[in-house]
Formats: C-alpha cells, structure tokens, sequence
C-alpha cells in the first residue's frame, strides 16, 4: 500500500464515520435505534452499492485498457467524492438542528473506529504478503463506507462496559451532591407532552421566592440529569427542577432514584413515543414511575385533562392535588385568549382564593400548564401577589408557539419542537385568534406508532378547519395529512407539497403578504429523512 493511499484512506474514513456517529449520537448510542434507522435508509445504501458496483466495473475497464495506476486511484477518489456528496444532499434536505457534538464518548468512539479500521488493513496486508491474497485498493475505497459503519457498531459494543462504568461513576457523584443537600426541594416533571413548558414556567414563578434551578433546554435524561447536577447545580440553590423524558419502562424511576423528587407533577399522558412503548398502559405506568418514587410525606399534582390522569389521581394515597377542572383543587376561569397572550382568573380551593393573571404565552394549553405551577407554588408557600408577577415574567420557550420577530409584517410563530395530536390541535387554535391568512408549514407527526396515519390523517381535516394554506413537507409521509385535507372542502390550489424546509421558506415569499400568520408546526428529529 502505498505512503498515499495510508493518508487518504483514513481521510475518507473519516467522513462515512463521522456522519454514522452522528446519527449514533442522536440516537442516543442506542445499536438497535441506529440498526433502525439503517434499515430506514436502505433504499440509500442500495443506490450507493449499486454506484459502487458500476464504479468497480469501471476501474477494472479502465486497468484492462493499460489506464496508469495512479490515474485510476485518481478517478476513484473523485467518483466516490461524487457519490458521497450526492448522498448527503439527498439525506439532509433540511439542516441538521443539532450538528454532532464531539464530547468524550464520540472521541472514545472515534480512536476505537479507527483502530478497527487499521487492524482490517493490518490483516489485509499480513494475509498479502504471507499468503500471497490479493486485494484491490480501489474496492478497499470504495468499500469504506460499508466498513465505516459496521465498526460504529462494533466500536459501541467495545465500549459498552467502559461507557457503563463512566456514566456509574457520574451518576454516584450526582446522587452524592443530592444526598448531601437535605435543604434542596426536587420537584419532578414528567408527561407525554408540555414538560419543557411547565418546567420553565414553574421555575420563572418559584424565582419569585426560591432560588431555582431547572435542567436547561431539554436535559430529560438520566445523563442530562447528572450532567446538570454535577456542572450547574449550586450549593446555594433551593428548589431543583427535573425534567424526566422516557421511552421505555424504567427510565423516569431510573432518573427518580438519583435525583429523589418529594414533589412530582404529571403534565399530561398520551399517545407520544408509541414506537417504543407499544401502548398506552406503557406510558401511563412509565409515567408513574414518578409519583411512585414521592416520599410518603411528598405531594403528587395530576391534571383533569383526561380519563387516565383521573385515574392515577384517584388511586393515589400520598398528598395530592387535581388541577385543571372546576371540579379539581385549582383551575382558571374567564379565561381570554389572544394573539398577544392571556388574561386569566385562578381560581384557588386551596386555599379558598381568587386572583387574576396575564400571560405573554399564547394559547389555553399553556394556561393549563400555568394552573399546575401554581398549585405547587401554593404548596411552597408563595403568595398571589408572588405568583401573578412570576406569571407576567413567563417568556416563550423556544420553539413552542414562540413568536419570531421579524422585519416584514407577517406574523411568523414557531411551533417546531416535536408536534403531538393535542399540541397541534393547540397550535391550530392559536392562529386562529389572528386576522389574515393562516399558513401552516408541516412534515406532520411521527413516533405514533399504528395510530400514526390516524392521527395525522385528523390534523389534515383540522388544518383545512383553520388554515387558508397547507404547506406539506415530504411527498409520501404527509399522504396522510394529504389524505385528511383533501377530505374537505378546502381548496387544494392552496395545498402545496414540497420536497424540503428550504423549498417551504421560498414559497411563503410567494404567497405571503401584509397581515399573514405563518404556523411551523414540528420539525422532524434530527435523524429523520423520507
């Protein structure tokens, strides 16, 4: 093998490994969640074994015609720069929200993916030079990619015992700072949608008594949870806010164990992850995993948004309160919703009040999560005064019916994070509060499991309930938004189905004008094509 080929070997290795460790990474080093999303692309690798193929044949064309060695090496680095780069504009039709990170795991990952790749052409070259084998450096080319993401999966299941020990040793330094802290007040959040807003709602208003901690963003794991324990918590914070996301049995317990919540608050439970969990009882018992791990002196809050939260509330024995219902603990009424936020009345039966409040925040979803907080609020011994001026404070999360300023004058609200039934049929209800044409921008809905094509199929009837145009991502994954829309009287001239985001944004300067709302409701995962 020649000085060139050592050097440019390792270079293109580089590029197929990195983008299978990305997907890797989003898939939260999970082997069967990467499998999946291989077989997903298998339409992908075919085209690019097939272009490999045509590209052997070539070569050898090429070496029977007397073409010099170092042309045709040539010719091959170019081919597959071609293929490569040909296969990655079909794959990211939109950007990457969340571009590969390289922390210690993906390094470790790294280093072990290229001494798999040296140890195959050590072998290689050994079986060359004493038993004669021969082999082609262009089909060792050409064959990296295949190569590149075999060894992600052999790589991560080396390190499986060293990535358990390191993540042991975090999370016994996570659970030694909260064992020490016996004035720290966790409380626990969890549901199949509204974690995110809930916590930094809550947190906004504790802020106004308590020196409050939330995990950042969306730090829903039990590593997110260490990670923020060990980096970010402070010995001088009061009250701890865990955000807990799941998608199999035992990961809410898993990160209730380290942090040890004496207060949980179920957002909501509903058909969110159904891939993995497989059915409802799954997510209703995963979620309950945190009620179970209060304290018997600990208080679990549950809304009375559907028959299974009333359910769990009515079985619970510890300290408990329902929110929501005018037949619960606390809930709102008068309730005016805008395009500019709320104006509220809380009723409080807790404590026998009433009290009235505004909101920047848009839409009667996030009123319901507001009634939650305040009720532990209450519990911790705020006052009204305390909890509407926290309420006034509250500011939009990112990406959830947040308004986007803009230089135009079309109102745009990003809606992108992880759509569900109930939140886009909340998004829907938002604009339809603003004057104007309405514009919905949407792949749709995923991780539903066999209720998917249901679920979106009713999102495209509810679309042409409220929108004047339906900007459809994706040919064949909206079919079913396609399928519900076209089961209405909306006017299809207004349906637009493009291939990509890009394609979307360019549209709307075409069909946009004074006075508009544009909705962007969801945004795939990261790792998602069609």
């Amino acid at each position: 093998m020649t000085l060139l080929m050592l050097i440019l070997i390792p270079i293109i290795y580089y590029f197929y490994y990195t983008k299978g460790l990305h997907i890797l990474q989003l898939e939260g080093y999970k082997s069967n969640n990467y499998a999946n999303w291989l077989i997903q692309h298998i339409k992908d690798f075919i085209n690019i074994i097939l272009a490999s193929t045509v590209m052997l044949y070539t070569i050898s064309l090429l070496h029977n015609l007397g073409t010099p060695h170092i042309a045709i090496q040539i010719i091959t680095i170019l081919a597959m720069g071609i293929i490569y780069y040909a296969h990655i504009s079909s794959n990211n039709k939109t950007k990457y929200k969340k571009p590969l990170v390289f922390t210690w795991r993906i390094k470790r990952l790294l280093i072990t993916g290229y001494v798999l790749l040296f140890i195959c052409i050590f072998i290689l070259e050994f079986l060359k030079f004493s038993f004669g084998f021969t082999y082609s450096i262009n089909a060792l080319l050409i064959l990296l990619w295949v190569i590149a993401f075999i060894n992600i999966f052999i790589s991560n299941f080396i390190l499986i015992p060293i990535e358990k020990m390191i993540n042991l040793k975090f999370i016994n330094l996570a659970k030694g700072i909260i064992n020490k802290r016996d004035d720290l007040i966790v409380i626990g959040i969890t549901g199949s949608f509204g974690k995110t807003s809930t916590k930094f709602i809550l947190q906004t208003i504790l802020s106004e008594k308590y020196k409050t901690y939330a995990t950042p963003d969306s730090y829903n794991t039990t590593m997110g949870n260490v990670r923020a324990i060990r980096e970010q918590l402070s010995n001088t914070d009061q009250i701890y806010i865990s955000e807990m996301g799941a998608k199999h049995i035992g990961d809410i317990k898993e990160i209730c164990d380290i942090v040890k919540p004496t207060y949980g608050i179920i957002t909501s439970i509903g058909n969110q992850h159904l891939e993995t969990f497989k059915t409802i009882e799954n997510i209703t018992k995963t979620k309950y995993e945190l009620i179970d791990s209060l304290p018997e002196n600990g208080f679990a809050f549950f809304p009375d948004d559907n028959s299974i939260c009333k359910e769990l509330y009515n079985k619970e024995k510890r300290n408990k309160i329902l929110f929501n219902s005018e037949d619960s603990d606390i809930y709102a009424k008068n309730i005016i919703s805008t395009s500019k936020g709320s104006n509220f009345t809380i009723v409080s039966k807790m404590d026998n009040t009433e009290f009235n409040c505004n909101t920047k925040l848009l839409g009667i979803h996030n009123v319901q999560n507001i009634i939650g907080c305040v009720a532990i609020a209450k519990k911790l011994g705020l006052t009204n005064n305390e909890i509407a001026h926290g309420i006034e404070k509250i500011k939009p999360v990112p990406h959830r019916l947040e308004l986007v300023p803009n230089t135009n004058s079309i109102t745009i609200i990003d809606d992108a994070f992880n759509s569900n039934p109930k939140g886009a049929k909340a998004a829907l209800d938002v604009i339809s509060n603003f004057s104007g044409n309405k514009i919905i921008i949407t792949p749709g809905m995923i991780e539903l499991g066999d209720e998917q094509y249901s679920a979106n199929y009713e999102l495209g009837k509810q679309i042409a309930e409220v929108c004047n145009y339906a900007i459809l991502i994706g040919k064949n994954f909206t079919k079913p938004l396609q399928d519900g829309i076209k089961d209405t009287k909306f006017d299809l001239k207004n349906m637009y189905v493009v291939n990509s985001l890009d394609e979307a944004t360019s549209l709307i300067s075409q069909i946009g004008k004074h006075g508009d709302v544009i909705l962007f409701e969801n945004d795939l995962p990261d790792n998602f094509n069609e």
